[in-house]
């Protein structure tokens, strides 16, 4: 865990890679075309109905930040801050993503609060449009499975 004076696109990177980017990676370097999901700016490629679906998932954390991603440098990535906030269960859910095909890390944020991060090596192309679409679609669904596994332990 590191402690969160990071931006979004850092840990990202961070997460896949598991090392720090060697130089500073703004938010403000990709720019995406985006639509209005509940009355929040989304990249325009991360599929609608899985970020519904993520939106409404508010039992069990709050959406904080996410990206489609155009290349190895600006991965696609989805920040939550889970609901229970002890440190066990953080780990416990971080370990148990890991084992379900993702990436995932956490650390504190600026407000002092855990957030986890869930990526992979993966960006929106209109050659891996497929791959990008079920990464989404699956997730709502693997971090419901995560939460109650790490709930029961």
């Amino acid at each position: 865990m590191r402690q969160g004076k990071i931006n979004a696109p850092i840990m990202a990177f961070h997460t896949v890679y598991r090392e720090p980017s060697k130089t500073m990676i703004s938010g403000r370097e990709a720019q995406h075309e985006t639509k209005n999901i509940n009355g929040v700016a989304i990249d325009k490629h991360i599929p609608t109905e899985a970020m519904q679906k993520l939106m409404s998932m508010t039992h069990l954390f709050e959406m904080r930040s996410s990206c489609q991603g155009d290349s190895p440098r600006h991965l696609t990535f989805a920040i939550f801050r889970p609901k229970n906030q002890d440190e066990k269960f953080v780990k416990r859910l971080v370990s148990i993503l890991n084992g379900m095909s993702l990436k995932a890390s956490y650390d504190r944020g600026l407000g002092g609060l855990y957030r986890v991060c869930v990526s992979d090596y993966l960006w929106y192309s209109p050659e891996n449009e497929g791959k990008f679409r079920q990464w989404w679609e699956a997730l709502p669904i693997k971090l419901r499975i995560a939460f109650k596994k790490a709930s029961q332990s």
